[in-house]
């Protein structure tokens, strides 16, 4: 059987005819052995050389982890799902119902993830007995935990072209908001937002690095002035499923840059070098939420998630680049809405009459 995938050519013989094959091996398990089959791999016609390709490395990696939960009493991704299959609910709907995240679910499904063994016995208690679907569902709504899926009309929906032109767009500039350590930011907002959000990916999206190449390396100075810059834009998607059903997401992409100069020059016309990097980050969205909490979000907690593999980023960047050092400061919370103050109350002692 030939590959029908668009394949690299072989590196021995640098042919491109490939012809899919299966094999297996034995694993030591809790010390005992553990025979895995039908592992996947591909052979070349020509030369006989045999590589596995990433679709099917990711195969073999669910193959392996679901013989790892056969032998540990486990459920496979397999029965996870056709177990919610028969209960005819969605991943999403299924992921409320036993108070799990819609990613980690996914997961389950897909063999990247071994649920645990608590999580093992409820998935096992609802197979058994699909009326404790009904109690769980009650008691889901008691507790006002259920999320509900909003139509296309009632949020604002948009496609990812559309969020990528906020960088790009003359018309759209208004949405691009530098990011400021100054900026009064409403806490009480932000904490409104956070409480309706679910964090669901991260994702370095571009990166770039700009040096002089003019300048001999090692001459570079050996300590450099950085000025840095973050903007974010924020936009509200529809996610189709893989049950057709349409998931909010807040989708935040946070753009940084940082340029380094020459103490020496206060004009900052002599960039040394400049590294830039762009993130997506997903937000799975609970309940809808306002403009406003919106842009408090965006501001603040976008920011805040990715400021971590943003100074990583950097560093691994100056040091593969032999770079001057620069440093990134850990992220500050900005400044929160004013409070008025609060004028002490006075303490108003009575006095006893004397007879």
């Amino acid at each position: 059987m030939k590959v029908k995938r668009s394949a690299p050519d072989c590196p021995i013989c640098e042919a491109n005819s490939w012809i899919a094959g299966s094999h297996q091996i034995v694993l030591s398990h809790q010390k005992k052995p553990l025979i895995v089959s039908d592992l996947m791999h591909c052979e070349c016609a020509e030369c006989g050389y045999e590589l596995i390709f990433p679709h099917q490395a990711r195969r073999n990696d669910a193959r392996l982890r679901d013989a790892r939960r056969h032998a540990d009493g486990l459920l496979t991704s397999s029965r996870i799902k056709a177990i919610r299959k028969r209960l005819g609910l969605s991943q999403q709907h299924f992921a409320l119902l036993i108070g799990c995240a819609i990613n980690t679910f996914s997961k389950y499904e897909r063999g990247e993830v071994t649920q645990s063994a608590a999580m093992d016995k409820l998935l096992r208690i609802l197979d058994a007995l699909p009326e404790a679907q009904d109690i769980l569902d009650r008691n889901r709504k008691s507790s006002s935990r259920r999320v509900p899926i909003y139509k296309s009309d009632t949020l604002q929906s948009s496609v990812l072209t559309e969020t990528r032109k906020a960088f790009t767009s003359c018309e759209s500039k208004k949405r691009i908001r530098p990011f400021k350590k100054s900026r009064m930011i409403d806490n009480a907002t932000v904490r409104r937002a956070s409480n309706k959000l679910e964090l669901r990916d991260i994702a370095l999206h571009t990166c770039s690095l700009i040096r002089d190449t003019t300048l001999d390396p090692n001459l570079y100075p050996i300590s450099v002035r950085a000025e840095s810059d973050v903007q974010v834009a924020v936009d509200q998607l529809l996610f189709t499923d893989e049950g057709n059903d349409k998931i909010p997401i807040l989708r935040a992409y946070v753009r940084f840059s940082l340029a380094a100069f020459s103490r020496e020059d206060t004009s900052g016309e002599s960039e040394i070098f400049k590294i830039g990097a762009e993130y997506r980050v997903d937000y799975f969205a609970k309940k809808q939420l306002t403009d406003l909490e919106v842009k408090a979000f965006g501001d603040y907690n976008a920011v805040h998630n990715v400021w971590a593999f943003w100074r990583q980023h950097v560093q691994q960047t100056v040091n593969q680049a032999c770079l001057p050092r620069v440093t990134i400061p850990l992220f500050r919370q900005p400044d929160g809405t004013p409070r008025t103050k609060r004028t002490p109350r006075r303490r108003t002692t009575k006095k006893l009459a004397v007879h």
